[in-house]
């Protein structure tokens, strides 16, 4: 797929049925196609409702591509030495996604079985071994390691190799992958959570050879999703392994595949490129303490921290929607504290209300008696602001901003995980920013340019 990545690729590409001369244009910030159209006029009406638009590139490879936006059309006139003067046009779309695959997809029916893909740090995140160098060892281990192998190949696969060619020293050195494929497998409400090691390698030569590993995320669904349910769940992870990094991470690409109905044919398999923007992963180094769990020795922490995320996820995503734009914009201003604010406003909680202390009998009566001496009263607008106030006495009411704000405060210094001096002070300039921007009242210093 990277291949096709900063280029423009030609193929024919299916609109309304019709199959069409295009030009597919991958960038880190768009996927484009421009379709060209002679002697052909498709109203406008039927272009902004064609279905899902698909294609074949020029090297036989399909591509299906999602979350159409059109862009526009042009017309233009050609001389053509047969048909004389011909009228053409040129359409333009943007898309979202593009799937590369052997296979032209029906996404709005389809349903995918699994999904892979492998975040920028994931390798900082995971920090399990799986490889090492062994250099305390000796001519005879390393020569008996070499013969076991070459006698498993002979009697496995009938390969032969002497070992006349090579040459040992008094200081041989061992390299080892531990071979831990799956370096955690998790539960989750609708599939399993696999974290594994990706290992690739160079033949080894005369010239060396290099092993690199990318550790990915896969899940293993327990019933297959629509492309844009799984793809929202993926992004639902990706966000809270941000947040355990504490840097944006951004994904550009991922994996699909789609179990086929005869049980012996292998699966189909979509490489999915997703244009993301001007958007860039940080490059600073991930430390070992930078990190909000340390996977490798806090699993049981961490499969619970997961599934505790994907459990409020429908409740929590629009509160959590309004602090990942704060998290991956780095950027700090008015606009940050009204979305911080806000999102503690949004958050769902069953403690967002709190119960005054229980009237005496004498104050209840006086209420009682308050509200019948102003029903009486001609209607007006003071009377109706007094019985409203009335009516509220004893009740319960929802707890201020400032207040919610606290609670979840509450929530991380009772476990003795920060404490903030003047912590009141803060919130309450942040709540007075976030209501003078948003309801107009006074606030206290000019917040512009402080």
């Amino acid at each position: 797929m990277d291949k096709y990545v900063d280029q423009s690729s030609v193929g024919q590409f299916s609109l309304l049925g019709v199959s069409y001369p295009g030009v597919l244009t991958l960038t880190r910030s768009t996927i484009s196609l421009a379709l060209y159209l002679d002697s052909t006029h498709i109203p406008l009406s039927e272009i902004l409702h064609a279905p899902i638009t698909s294609g074949t590139l020029f090297d036989l490879t399909k591509v299906t591509l999602l979350g159409r936006v059109f862009l526009g059309r042009t017309g233009y006139s050609k001389t053509d030495p047969v048909h004389g003067h011909v009228l053409s046009q040129q359409i333009n779309f943007e898309f979202r996604y593009v799937l590369f695959s052997d296979v032209v997809l029906d996404v709005e029916e389809a349903i995918f079985n699994s999904l892979s893909f492998s975040l920028p740090n994931s390798n900082d995140l995971f920090r399990f071994e799986s490889f090492t160098q062994v250099i305390h060892t000796t001519e005879s281990l390393a020569r008996g390691l070499l013969e076991s192998d070459f006698k498993q190949s002979f009697e496995r696969y009938g390969f032969t190799e002497s070992m006349d060619t090579y040459k040992f020293g008094s200081g041989p050195e061992i390299y080892i992958y531990t071979g831990a494929q799956i370096l955690i497998k998790s539960q989750l409400p609708f599939g399993d959570l696999v974290v594994r090691n990706s290992p690739s390698s160079t033949a080894p030569s005369n010239h060396g050879f290099s092993v690199n590993n990318k550790i990915s995320c896969d899940f293993e669904l327990y019933e297959a999703q629509s492309f844009w349910d799984i793809v929202e769940n993926m992004r639902t992870l990706q966000n809270l392994l941000a947040l355990m990094l504490g840097r944006k991470q951004v994904l550009t690409s991922f994996t699909l595949m789609v179990e086929t109905e005869n049980t012996d044919s292998l699966p189909h398999i979509f490489e999915a490129y997703h244009a993301v923007g001007k958007q860039e992963t940080s490059k600073s180094i991930v430390g070992y303490s930078d990190r909000l769990v340390h996977v490798e020795i806090e699993i049981d922490e961490f499969e619970t921290i997961v599934n505790n995320w994907f459990l409020r996820q429908e409740g929590w995503k629009f509160a959590r929607s309004e602090f990942f734009a704060v998290f991956n914009d780095f950027k700090y201003s008015s606009d940050t504290l009204i979305k911080l604010s806000n999102l503690f406003d949004i958050l769902p909680s069953d403690d967002n209300k709190k119960r005054v202390p229980s009237l005496s009998d004498e104050l209840i009566q006086a209420r009682e008696k308050a509200e019948i001496v102003f029903s009486d009263l001609p209607d007006s607008l003071e009377k109706k602001l007094v019985l409203g106030v009335l009516r509220k006495i004893g009740k319960a009411k929802r707890k201020t901003l400032k207040d919610r704000i606290l609670d979840r405060y509450k929530i991380i210094s009772e476990k003795d995980f920060a404490e903030l001096n003047e912590i009141d002070t803060v919130i309450k300039q942040i709540v007075k920013c976030r209501n003078y921007f948003v309801h107009g009242t006074a606030g206290e210093f000019d917040y512009l340019k402080n």
